[in-house]
């Protein structure tokens, strides 16, 4: 019988099993008590409300409500035939479908963030240099304001380039590369980095996106220029000596004119990326 099957879990076994995919779990909208029924369903088990009561250990009072709810969510059905026995769905169809309300709701806050920054802009115009820079410290928030910038590129990103990188070399040759439509890229990067052969990779795999990449002596700091607009500056955070990173985000006219002129004295001074590998990097 079924039943025989699911008897009581352990404590134990919950506590290893659950602590893995927990936090998945929640991250995906579900209790605590929904994890729990979920996950025995997840075995490949068609169980009963009363099977499932007593698999989890909730009472038989609330587990109808918690079974309500996950059919509510997507990720349980009635068996066909039997609509008092339950089994799990496919966890990838509630998942995307929450992948695509998140990513919505991301171009809403992108679109909105556009459009009130320029409106701020409009209406304080004091030229206060202090309202027009961001200061971020934390690696992920570093990476996403990279890629919202980048994101409202129209014409042209510029990049000077050099170690520590924020991904490393590895995730970028095996990560897939968007760029925008009719945006122009040019990276400079430090001539050191040409002793790294993963970098190297990374460096021909941007160039074949269509990357105007180039290399340089001395890159003495880490830019990115977007539009003409703006300007990220990430530099080594040397006061806590943890290796973290800290970026620099300015909108004002003035500062982005300077990094502008910094990137083309250092244009003027670079080499486009050597067709071969330097000796020992093939």
């Amino acid at each position: 019988m079924v039943s025989a099957q699911v008897s009581k879990l352990p404590k134990e076994t919950w506590d290893i099993a659950m602590n893995d995919i927990k936090s998945y779990l929640e991250h995906l909208g579900l209790s605590d008590y929904e994890a729990r029924v979920y996950y025995c369903l997840l075995q490949g088990k068609h169980l009963s409300a009363t099977e499932l009561a007593n698999a989890t250990e909730i009472r038989q009072t609330k587990i109808y409500s918690v079974i309500q709810k996950l059919e509510k969510k997507h990720f349980c059905v009635r068996v066909p035939g039997n609509d008092k026995i339950y089994k799990a769905t496919n966890p990838i169809n509630p998942i995307y479908k929450q992948i695509g309300i998140l990513q919505k709701q991301i171009d809403q806050m992108d679109q909105a963030a556009e459009i009130l920054n320029k409106l701020y802009i409009k209406n304080n115009n004091d030229d206060n240099m202090i309202d027009y820079i961001e200061v971020v410290k934390d690696r992920d928030l570093i990476v996403l304001r990279t890629e919202q910038l980048e994101s409202l590129a129209k014409k042209e990103v510029r990049c000077l380039l050099k170690s520590p990188f924020i991904m490393p070399s590895d995730g970028l040759i095996q990560s897939e590369l968007v760029f925008n439509e009719g945006v122009k890229y040019i990276s400079i990067y430090d001539e050191k980095e040409l002793e790294y052969p993963d970098l190297v990779r990374v460096m021909q795999k941007f160039q074949a996106h269509g990357v105007e990449v180039r290399t340089c002596k001395s890159i003495p700091v880490k830019i990115a220029i977007f539009d003409d607009k703006a300007v990220l500056v990430n530099t080594k955070d040397k006061i806590s000596n943890s290796g973290t990173s800290t970026a620099i985000i300015s909108q004002h006219e003035d500062l982005v004119r300077a990094f502008s002129d910094l990137f083309e004295f250092y244009f003027a001074q670079s080499n486009a990326l050597p067709k071969s590998l330097p000796k020992g990097l093939q």
